[in-house]
């Protein structure tokens, strides 16, 4: 949400039905509420399709779900599962 602050639109995409998923419910929905009240725009129970994903010389069209995104730049987090 920083960037918000930077006067830059953020959307956040969630493959999940849910930000958050390891927290409890209450919280994850808390966290949505504060980042959209931020004006983060948050896209649930989606996917990027790569295949229709195409990157030009100054942006991306970014296919999620049935919509295309046009972005100057892409920010990727993932999560990760302990070597045990």
């Amino acid at each position: 949400s920083m960037l918000v602050d930077l006067d830059v639109n953020v959307t956040l995409i969630e493959v999940g039905d849910r930000l958050l998923p390891l927290e409890d419910k209450a919280v994850s929905r808390e966290v949505e509420r504060l980042l959209k009240k931020r004006g983060v725009r948050v896209k649930k129970s989606v996917t990027v399709d790569a295949e229709r994903t195409s990157i030009h010389d100054d942006a991306v069209e970014l296919a999620v779900g049935e919509e295309m995104l046009s972005v100057d730049c892409v920010l990727v987090s993932v999560g990760r599962v302990a070597n045990t």
